[in-house]
């Protein structure tokens, strides 16, 4: 069956304990809402990113409300998406173009964006360093790669399914 992408109902500054924090806040999200499988966030950091961190499914990504957000890994790592990572865990809908989620991640998956950025490997919640972020409602590749904002901002996660 097709991996299941959702958008954090919630909101986190860039301390997000690094990658396995935030892969923490995610599984957590996942399991309240009673999801199955193993999740992660999209988000690199300087030694890792979604090209090597996630199972690459040859199957389909959909939303929780069954909208397919690609078709494959290779579909979901050209650079657009078929529709937007904009429904929650709980299938509640976030659809306002100022919304971000934080990522640090280009299109293809590998870890880069604006500034290249990544809050001292999601560690700091400062108003120094800055983190890489995507707009929520882009289907261009500025759902990943759109602006970086410095680590005392409250922005969205992106997690992904990787095993049922």
């Amino acid at each position: 069956g097709p991996c299941r992408v959702f958008l954090t109902s919630t909101t986190q500054d860039g301390n997000l304990g690094g990658l396995s924090g935030a892969d923490t806040i995610c599984q957590g999200l996942a399991s309240t809402a009673g999801l199955p499988g193993t999740y992660r966030a999209w988000l690199s950091d300087d030694t890792q990113s979604p090209s090597t961190r996630f199972s690459q499914s040859d199957g389909a990504y959909q939303l929780i409300s069954g909208a397919t957000v690609a078709n494959s890994w290779t579909d979901l790592t050209d650079g657009t998406l078929a529709t937007p990572i904009t429904v929650t865990e709980t299938g509640a809908t976030f659809d306002d173009p100022g919304l971000r989620a934080w990522t640090n991640t280009l299109a293809n998956g590998n870890a880069g964006g604006v500034l290249n950025e990544n809050c001292v490997g999601w560690t700091s919640s400062t108003n120094g360093p800055h983190g890489d972020e995507g707009q929520v409602t882009a289907t261009s590749d500025n759902w990943t790669t759109f602006a970086s904002g410095t680590c005392n901002n409250e922005f969205h996660l992106y997690c992904f399914q990787q095993s049922k």
